[in-house]
């Protein structure tokens, strides 16, 4: 739907879309303490650990007969060889262990100070953590949602959301103990931060990892079921900002963006208590209809495990972007001269620009940075 005219037409009737109410509230997304101060951009809105609750439909497995268990050519075969299990898996929050971690450490901390040659209390570390499996390439693990021991991955692992899931490939080996660890070794987990491409990168120095063909062709992460939205292929020059003015009684403000979704293409909105516009996204980026744990007044919500399927906004590297009913203090781009029809309602076109560059979701920038990905 890359398009440049003067009129946009997101047809049917507004019963042909999913669509949710506009809400002028923060709702209940864990972690978005967005401050009037800190509204002046998108980019500044995190969301942190909401529940362990199925993110996506999970793949088939795959036979031990397949020939994808096989091992393949390629710089990681060795790798791949001494594993018992290769999966593509998404880290899920937990949020309730992780804190009590936390707070158990603060309280030895401040009652029992480190002596002169006496360890002091440990940092928690990661232990058995919920995963979501996407794909088996190796073993026999049956795909959904599991655990599995990563004491061996990067801290940031706690930076996963249930709404943008850090995803990985990952090479697990079977313990004396019985369980199923993440491997030690160089690459045993990388992180595939393009989800479109494929694109695997190292844990620590975020630099592109040649797997070689014969095992990044195996995994398939890429959204799936994702229909077109109105997009432009020629950055504004002129960068300017929505905001919503009008304070809450609690020193937030936010407007919200809508929408509207068929089995063809889909259309977003973003409305402020003075003003409402179609928006356009940068080329790449799809909808989708994602289910996400909501609360009985349908905001997200980090202690619900209902599930609310939603229009989404996949990104560049379809990851999401942001979900029909998300609350924005701002959002930067460029009010055009144009307009478009979303849900038989003409409106102004604004051309969304993130801020925060390739792969930019609001939901993903409280993840480790990494490199800049071609």
């Amino acid at each position: 739907m890359d398009t440049d005219v003067t009129h946009i037409a997101v047809g049917g009737a507004i019963a042909d879309f999913h669509s949710r109410p506009v809400k002028r509230h923060w709702g209940r997304l864990a972690g978005i303490g967005l401050t009037a101060a800190a509204a002046a951009v998108v980019g500044m809105i995190v969301a942190t650990s909401l529940p362990t609750t199925p993110v996506e439909p999970a793949a088939p497995a795959i036979s031990q007969t397949s020939p994808a268990q096989e091992t393949p050519s390629g710089p990681l075969k060795d790798l791949f060889a001494a594993a018992d299990e290769v999966l593509v898996l998404q880290a899920l929050p937990n949020p309730t262990a992780w804190n009590k971690a936390q707070e158990e450490f603060l309280r030895q901390s401040q009652s029992a100070p480190a002596a002169p040659g006496i360890p002091g209390p440990q940092f928690p570390v990661l232990g058995v953590e919920p995963i979501n499996v996407l794909q088996v390439l190796k073993g026999t693990r049956i795909p959904g949602q599991s655990t599995l021991d990563v004491k061996a991955a990067p801290a940031w692992w706690k930076n996963t959301n249930s709404v943008a899931p850090l995803t990985f490939l990952a090479f697990i080996t079977k313990g004396t103990d019985g369980e199923s660890h993440l491997m030690t070794e160089p690459h045993a987990l990388l992180e595939i931060r393009n989800l479109r491409q494929g694109i695997l990168t190292d844990t620590t120095t975020h630099e592109v990892v040649d797997t070689g063909p014969d095992l990044s062709q195996r995994i398939s992460v890429a959204p799936t079921g994702d229909v077109p939205i109105a997009t432009y292929t020629t950055v504004p020059k002129v960068v300017g900002m929505i905001q919503e003015q009008r304070m809450n009684a609690d020193g937030t403000s936010s407007g919200v963006m809508n929408g509207h979704l068929t089995s063809t293409e889909a259309c977003f909105t973003f409305q402020t208590s003075t003003q409402k516009v179609y928006l356009r996204w940068p080329s790449g980026y799809t909808a989708a209809t994602k289910s996400l744990p909501e609360d009985a007044s349908g905001d997200i919500s980090s202690d619900n495990n209902s599930l609310g399927d939603r229009p989404v906004v996949l990104n560049d590297w379809g990851v999401v972007y942001g979900y029909d009913g998300s609350p924005w203090p701002a959002l930067t781009g460029n009010l055009t001269n144009e307009t478009a029809s979303c849900s038989n309602e003409v409106l102004p076109v604004f051309d969304v620009v993130p801020t925060e560059g390739p792969g930019s979701s609001p939901y993903a920038l409280n993840h480790e940075a990494g490199a800049s990905l071609p």
